[in-house]
């Protein structure tokens, strides 16, 4: 039996690394592969795009607005795209339209923990401590305790 000159440790992780470095260039090289696998869905590239707009150098929120439009407009179950909307109201410092983004994805997607921690998140900002409490009794109610934990 031959001794082998890596340590242990040192094999698994350079084994680890090369199949994520793998991973990586096939889904770069072909796009299409890493939909087909459900690494990432259709609409994370809007999500991506929007992200990009509202947080790069040149902050383009409008355009940031219409990436996320279009996204809620065809996956309007994904509770990221309006956690995204209500992050990009928030930018303009309105609280009421963040509010607004939440309840509407709280229509299609009810008792979503993302979703009601962020409308819990904003109520706190706007100090109405008794919608708070209701929204806090809401997640209690569906047993989102890891989101719970984080308030």
């Amino acid at each position: 039996m031959a001794a082998h000159t890596k340590p242990h440790w040192r094999r698994v992780m350079t084994g680890r690394f090369l199949r994520w470095w793998a991973c990586r260039l096939l889904v770069r090289i072909f796009p299409p592969l890493g939909r087909t696998l459900g690494f990432f869905p259709d609409h994370i590239g809007l999500i991506e795009a929007a992200d990009v707009a509202m947080l790069g150098k040149e902050k383009n929120l409008d355009a940031a607005a219409k990436y996320l439009e279009t996204g809620v407009r065809e996956h309007p179950k994904d509770s990221r795209l309006y956690q995204r909307m209500a992050d990009l109201a928030r930018q303009r410092r309105d609280l009421d339209a963040a509010l607004a983004h939440i309840s509407e994805g709280l229509e299609y997607i009810p008792n979503d923990p993302l979703l009601l921690s962020y409308k819990a998140d904003i109520q706190l900002q706007q100090n109405d401590l008794e919608a708070v409490r209701n929204t806090l009794k809401a997640m209690r109610s569906e047993e989102h305790t890891s989101e719970l934990q984080s308030h």
